[in-house]
């Protein structure tokens, strides 16, 4: 014979078993969130450009000039972002780190301490042959991204003070370098859209950020 469903039943269900429907909601939303992740369209390697920038700066503004640069030269690209990583002692240098050796990332813009360890290591495409990016530059000023690898000299980044265009977006303090991911997968893209961004922001803007900026500054 069946038990009876009662308010009274269904109240001490409820007292002791509650946390098995939410830990049940929680689950099914957690799978959802997988299974949606796992299969979520990503775009190919040569379909997208990110640049990840150890700096601050206007994200949006950047964002929606990244994406008129593939639109204005038709590049075709699908996806076309930044994404700023905190410019800290500790935290930068270790997202810097963790997102290098993933492989994430096309350009990236980072201070030149950085730049001089990670291209050491092998960590950045050799910019020789980009003809077309290195003649918008007098050869003197592109000292600083020559770099010598494993016996071999090439010229591994593009130093960011060459493009003052680009104070619109970022907030820069002198000594930032401009290099491509050695294992970007879209070398050909990433080194036009490169080229183009250098001939767009070779002139100091109207409007600049200003230099001094902190993280406590935009973040109280």
């Amino acid at each position: 014979m069946k038990t009876p469903v009662t308010k009274e039943r269904l109240r001490v269900h409820w007292t002791y078993s509650w946390w098995k429907y939410l830990l049940a909601v929680l689950l099914i939303a957690a799978l959802t969130d997988l299974l949606y992740t796992v299969t979520a369209y990503r775009p190919p390697a040569d379909k997208v450009i990110e640049v990840y920038c150890l700096a601050l700066g206007d994200q949006e503004g950047f964002d929606a000039y990244l994406n008129h640069i593939n639109e204005e030269a038709e590049m075709g690209m699908e996806r076309v972002a930044s994404r700023f990583l905190v410019n800290d002692d500790y935290y930068g240098d270790m997202s810097l780190s963790v997102f290098l050796a993933a492989q994430e990332g096309d350009i990236y813009i980072l201070p030149k301490d950085n730049f001089r360890g990670y291209s050491a290591e092998g960590g950045f495409l050799p910019l020789d042959d980009a003809e077309e990016l290195i003649a918008l530059f007098d050869e003197d000023d592109l000292a600083s991204g020559w770099r010598r690898v494993e016996g071999e000299r090439h010229l591994y980044g593009i130093p960011a003070s060459l493009l003052p265009g680009l104070k619109r977006y970022l907030y820069l303090s002198g000594d930032e370098m401009i290099c491509v991911l050695i294992a970007n997968g879209n070398d050909e893209n990433v080194i036009r859209f490169l080229t183009i961004m250098a001939q767009e922001n070779l002139t100091e803007p109207a409007e600049t950020m200003p230099t001094d900026v902190t993280l406590d500054t935009i973040m109280p």
